[in-house]
């Protein structure tokens, strides 16, 4: 009979931790996904392209009011130093944007340049920097607007150099990055390794208000904590933010994948994510596995409540 009793115990207690153990691995694949990482690139790309849109227009005369440029460029090839304060209407920002930019340009032509940036005690959403350098990248004209590249090497240098100084060799460089190739799935932009922005002037040329900014690629790596051996990589397909909407994006891709890093490089968490036309500021899941398991059809915001 004590036996028994002892066994029937012993039951319970197994039948105890099964369940929490469960319980933990309910939990470990029903983790939503973090959207930081979405926010951060939306918060470089769309400012960053602003700026490169506001300095190319200034370059070849046009400054917009909120602009400064301290040469004009007659004739090409030539450079070009331009201010821009952020504290306008005329930009399509996500989130409020202070604060100014100073553009350092070398332009081979009427329909190129190379940009470096200086962000200077720029205030986005609730994230303030005193300095966000962006070495140089390169911008071209398009027939709806302009492209550019950049990586995430170029982004937070200690000092961008003038483009100016470039030799050939490297001004050829640079120029080339325009023809990296645009992902076509959010899985090749985890190795494209770079973004590329296109801005459509929505047919009003000058008037930035109204612009369209469309982000693809990828490959920059956010680390989850100090304390975890992973990080989280991001990439974006087609993913467009319009003046419609400055919520959220309204169309496009992109993933989110967890990658552990030590010892062995293996995904411990992806969500596939969808951006779509209603302006209520979050994106959908559409496919989780790992930890994003839990997360598949549900929606989040992408700028969480601080």
């Amino acid at each position: 009979m004590i036996k028994g009793k002892i066994l029937g115990s012993c039951f319970t207690v197994l039948v105890v931790m099964f369940a929490a153990g469960c319980r933990d691995d309910v939990a470990r694949f029903n983790q939503p996904p973090d959207t930081e990482p979405v926010a951060a690139t939306l918060n470089t790309a769309i400012p960053l392209a602003y700026a490169a849109a506001v300095a190319m227009d200034a370059a070849a005369g046009d400054v917009a009011d909120n602009a400064l440029s301290l040469d004009d460029c007659t004739g090409y090839p030539c450079s070009a130093v331009v201010n821009i304060d952020f504290d306008t209407d005329n930009a399509p920002f996500m989130v409020p944007v202070s604060g100014g930019v100073t553009v350092l340009g070398h332009f081979p032509s009427f329909d190129a340049g190379i940009l470096a940036t200086s962000f200077v005690n720029v205030s986005v959403g609730t994230e303030n920097q005193a300095v966000f350098n962006v070495a140089a990248f390169p911008v071209t004209r398009t027939a709806f607007g302009i492209t550019l590249v950049y990586a995430e090497v170029d982004i937070n240098v200690e000092l961008p150099v003038d483009p100016a100084d470039f030799s050939e060799q490297e001004q050829h460089d640079a120029l080339n990055r325009l023809n990296t190739p645009r992902p076509i799935t959010p899985e090749v932009g985890i190795e494209t390794h770079a973004w590329i922005v296109d801005v459509d002037f929505n047919d009003t040329p000058f008037d930035y208000s109204d612009d369209f900014f469309t982000i693809s690629g990828g490959g920059q790596s956010f680390q989850l904590s100090a304390d975890e051996n992973a990080i989280t990589q991001l990439a974006m397909v087609d993913v467009t933010v319009g003046p419609d909407c400055l919520s959220n994006p309204t169309t496009g891709l992109a993933l989110l994948q967890d990658v552990n890093i030590d010892p062995v490089s293996f995904p411990i968490g992806q969500a596939i994510l969808r951006f779509h036309s209603r302006c209520d500021g979050r994106v959908r899941v559409d496919l989780g596995s790992g930890s994003y398991f839990g997360a598949t059809g549900h929606s989040f915001p992408i700028y969480p409540k601080p």
